[in-house]
């Protein structure tokens, strides 16, 4: 028997998923040109190094978005709705000590850090630099608690608002480049807001909007043992997925930071055009991961274990082929794609470019696997193949940036990636299968 409204629900999601992801695709690729015209190469890739910072955001909530998304989607699949009215008024008052606990030493470096030297630009720049760095620190902030109000809108099956919002945002900010990069009087830390800003305000619109429909209960005194239970809930799984976003921070979100302090501004420029036209592959297959998280989550929660057997072999397939595919054909349009977009200023080489073809299918692929072993819970080996790939591929990446240039650095991931990430979770799949129905 399978969930109520399941299919209705994951559809809808991922229409609005693809929208928004359509539409942060587009201005990814129609800013480049607009900036690279204006700015130059070297402040677009600082730009685009400034950007991956806001990026990573989300990720460095304390594990508690993820925490919370999977126990409000089990207590979810168990009916249990006093639960997750508690479990939601834990997730609003944690999200914002989350914001305020980040804000200090956000702030730290911002006004102490040569951010001229970190983006890869003349020394002249550091005032730019520095106002531009401070808009991306109050981006930052912000970003963490509204990213956990959006992981609560995917267990609630409220995410198509939250995707609306993100379509929103990314138009805004396209528009907002647009106008900068025609100004005379434009300054790089302008550039950084119109990029920067919109989707921000649009992601704190959607949160109040959330907020503002749900009815709020008071905490009676006899929910003190469940608050309680609830909470040592929230930490312990809080914990795990802190880490495994940590490794995910320092072994995908780095990248950028390491090519503009270790090789320069240009460098980070080219490697950042190919990056972000490949991006769209595995940006778009998270359109499926997103709302297939919960659904596990509420699957395993209600024993249907033959529905998620069935979809993740479905979504593993659509993974691995779609990624190729897509792979293969933006790999072949590549060089005319970028020598459109980047006003034949930027040409990426070759190894580069085979680089991130075949890292977004083993991306995809990865993602995948990780969204249905983030819904069982089975994390503790996760964290320990992430911590290990983590430390690899970053310290590889310093070590030989200098030798092997920007074209090496996808190439680190790949092989880091596929050694020691997905063979030891498929040499393990048996058991991993075992331990995540048993524990159902």
């Amino acid at each position: 028997m399978a969930l109520s409204g399941r299919g209705r629900t994951f559809y809808g999601t991922a229409v609005w998923s693809f929208i928004a992801k359509a539409a942060a695709g587009f201005c990814l690729l129609l800013s480049m040109p607009m900036v690279i015209a204006a700015f130059g190469i070297e402040q677009f890739g600082a730009w685009a190094t400034l950007s991956s910072f806001v990026a990573i955001a989300p990720l460095l909530d304390f594990g508690f978005g993820n925490s919370a998304l999977n126990l409000i989607s089990d207590a979810r699949g168990r009916q249990a709705e006093r639960e997750c009215s508690l479990l939601l008024r834990m997730a609003a008052i944690t999200a914002a000590k989350i914001a305020l606990l980040v804000s200090v030493p956000a702030v730290v470096a911002v006004f102490l850090s040569p951010w001229w030297s970190i983006l890869g630009l003349l020394r002249d720049m550091d005032q730019p630099a520095r106002q531009a760095a401070a808009i991306v620190g109050l981006a930052f902030i912000a970003n963490i608690p509204l990213a956990v109000g959006a992981r609560v809108q995917l267990a609630l099956d409220q995410a198509a608002s939250a995707f609306r919002w993100q379509t929103a945002g990314q138009l805004i900010a396209l528009a907002a480049i647009y106008l900068v990069c025609q100004s005379k009087s434009a300054t790089f830390p302008m550039l950084c807001a119109a990029g920067i800003l919109p989707p921000t305000l649009c992601a704190a619109t959607n949160c109040f909007l959330m907020l503002r429909r749900r009815a709020w209960h008071s905490v009676d005194q006899e929910d003190g043992a469940l608050v309680t239970e609830l909470a040592r809930k929230l930490r312990r799984q809080s914990r795990s997925f802190l880490m495994l976003q940590m490794s995910a921070v320092l072994a995908y979100s780095s990248d950028l930071a390491i090519i503009s302090s270790r090789l320069g501004a240009t460098d980070a420029a080219t490697y950042a055009a190919s990056q972000r036209v490949f991006s769209i592959i595995p940006t778009a297959a998270s359109l499926l991961w997103a709302p297939l998280w919960p659904q596990y989550r509420r699957a395993l929660a209600a024993g249907e274990f033959g529905w998620t057997r069935r979809t993740f072999r479905r979504s593993l397939l659509l993974a691995a082929g779609g990624a190729s595919a897509l792979a293969a054909c933006t790999f072949i349009a590549l060089p005319w794609i970028v020598a459109v977009l980047g006003h034949g200023k930027i040409s990426p080489a070759v190894f580069l470019n085979a680089g991130f073809a075949v890292w977004v299918v083993l991306d995809c692929v990865g993602g995948a696997v990780a969204a249905l072993l983030n819904a069982g819970n089975i994390l503790r080996l996760q964290l320990i193949l992430a911590l290990v790939f983590a430390l690899v591929s970053c310290s590889a990446k310093i070590a030989l940036a200098p030798a092997l240039g920007v074209s090496g650095i996808p190439w680190i991931t790949c092989f880091a990636y596929a050694g020691l990430m997905l063979l030891p979770i498929f040499m393990v799949r048996r058991r991993i299968a075992r331990a995540l129905f048993a524990s159902h």
